[in-house]
């Protein structure tokens, strides 16, 4: 074989191999695509069902094997959940709780992070790790321990939102504290060194250097 016909024979071997390359991706690409649909349409199952349901009768909900398709659509389930609950109430108090809950752990979090992260005072990476041991302490250990709690003989919260906002609000912020001490172990000291050599307390460093820093944490 000579040069000329080395020449000729190159580009369409390139051709080919770049031909091979694109089924390759384009099977490749089309197995994803299905494998994505697929799962995109087993996600949805769950929520279809939901409606389904809201929509049958009481009796054709526990029926088997059960129907996908209601025989009789209806449509006054959805007229009867605001008749029949308070609804309305059931949303406000969700709102004040998950609401109330978001304050008190950022507030907590937030303050328990920097004085982890900045102040110094004896015993604190002791004091630290134990409120990080926390985390591995399940729930369930202190349900019993936090209704208790609740009830007349401690703090008489029984019965009110107060009953799940402390326990919830102030029984989670070990994670947060963890992730915030973090961010702000990052940020350079001579930020708050220039604040205090201008006049600014740790209060105001605080607020007005390190809080603002940590938004992205």
């Amino acid at each position: 074989m000579n040069a000329a016909q080395a020449i000729r024979k190159n580009p369409i071997r390139k051709s080919r191999n770049y031909s091979r390359r694109q089924t390759k991706r384009a099977i490749i690409n089309t197995i994803s695509y299905m494998l994505l649909i697929t799962g995109a349409i087993i996600s949805l199952i769950p929520f279809i069902w939901m409606i389904s349901t809201s929509l049958k009768g009481r009796a054709e909900v526990f029926i088997y094997p059960p129907n996908f398709i209601p025989e009789t659509l209806r449509w006054e389930n959805y007229a009867s959940v605001f008749s029949t609950f308070p609804f309305f109430s059931y949303m406000r108090n969700t709102a004040t709780v998950a609401v109330s809950v978001t304050i008190i752990q950022l507030v907590v979090s937030a303050t328990a992070a920097y004085a982890f992260a900045r102040l110094d005072f004896k015993g604190r990476n002791a004091l630290f790790f134990l409120f990080l041991g926390t985390l591995m302490v399940p729930s369930q250990v202190t349900l019993i321990p936090s209704y208790i709690m609740m009830t007349d003989r401690f703090l008489a919260l029984k019965g009110t939102l107060w009953a799940l906002i402390l326990p919830s609000g102030l029984g989670g912020v070990a994670f947060g504290t963890f992730m915030l001490r973090q961010f702000m172990l990052g940020i350079p000291k001579e930020l708050e060194e220039a604040a205090l050599i201008d006049g600014a307390s740790p209060i105001v460093s605080f607020f007005k250097i390190i809080l603002p820093l940590s938004k992205p944490a």
